[in-house]
């Protein structure tokens, strides 16, 4: 054997017997710790390990920062929001159950947040027959959050008076479905993005409102991958705004000529080719939005 060779081996032998001592002396994770039934002895529970609340009856107001969750479906009080964010910073975990209002007609929000929060984090959800706030059956709005929020995975239907869901600036909205709405299923203001979202039959219960299934009443938006179907507008930009990017949308089958409106887009936006989708794709281009 060569010297190098027994250099190498004896290298590799200290590095084990360093390893080694240190395994030895490694705590035993595999016993727990303390005597038994003990709170040392237990394992953490979901709360210890990950501090939420639960919401089990409404109305509920979300008076401090952190996460919040529903075991359950949920149904509102007459003349009352269903769930009222008050603190910045809150995620609200609705585990696909549904939040269940009165239909009342005063403006009541099934999720609201009256004044300024930051940083709302709203999914999992579907809103049935909520009071108010963008959601079925509603006086007011469905969901209704202010800057610095997401809503996602969420579904809000048949609001009467409002929008189906209405974030503030630099909020994001997707996979999420806002349908039958006498007003538009989302409205969108400044620096958002809206992705993946599903918005139909808006304005049905009284034609000609011009609801649209995204309304975009600011600048400097993305609007990518929704389909917008069976609205009185598909997506409508009103024409002082400026800066938005409307790519890779479905729209069709909402009143005559009005997929996209206005066309050409007020100047200063900018939209992805149109393909009419006849019997097959015609347009190559990636960001080309599709009308039928």
């Amino acid at each position: 054997m060569s010297a190098k060779m027994k250099r190498m081996l004896g290298a590799v032998a200290a590095g084990l017997s360093v390893w080694a001592a240190v395994c030895v002396g490694t705590e035993d994770y595999w016993t727990p710790r303390g005597a038994p039934q003990t709170d040392e002895w237990k394992m953490k529970t979901l709360e210890q390990v990950e501090p939420r609340v639960n919401i089990s009856q409404l109305p509920f107001d979300i008076t401090n920062a952190g996460s919040c969750y529903v075991t359950a479906p949920l149904n509102g009080a007459p003349s009352s929001n269903g769930i009222t964010i008050k603190a910045s910073h809150v995620r609200l975990d609705l585990c696909g159950f549904a939040l269940n209002g009165t239909g009342g007609t005063n403006g009541e929000c099934g999720i609201a947040t009256p004044e300024p929060c930051d940083n709302i984090s709203i999914r999992n959800g579907s809103f049935s027959t909520v009071i108010g706030c963008k959601a079925r059956n509603n006086g007011g709005a469905g969901i209704h959050t202010y800057s610095h929020s997401r809503v996602s995975e969420c579904t809000a239907t048949e609001s009467a008076k409002a929008e189906s869901i209405h974030v503030e600036d630099c909020c994001s909205i997707r996979e999420s479905t806002a349908a039958k709405n006498l007003g538009h299923g989302i409205r969108v203001a400044n620096r958002r993005r809206v992705v993946a979202n599903t918005c139909g039959e808006n304005g049905f219960m009284k034609p000609g409102t011009n609801a649209a299934g995204i309304y975009v009443d600011g600048s400097n938006n993305i609007i990518d991958g929704n389909n917008v179907m069976g609205n009185d507008i598909g997506i409508l930009i009103e024409s002082n705004k400026i800066g938005n990017l409307v790519i890779r949308n479905m729209s069709g089958r909402n009143t005559p000529d009005f997929d996209y409106y206005p066309t050409p887009p007020p100047p200063g936006n900018f939209v992805g080719p149109i393909d009419t989708l006849m019997e097959s794709v015609t347009n190559m281009n990636p960001w080309a939005n599709f009308q039928m």
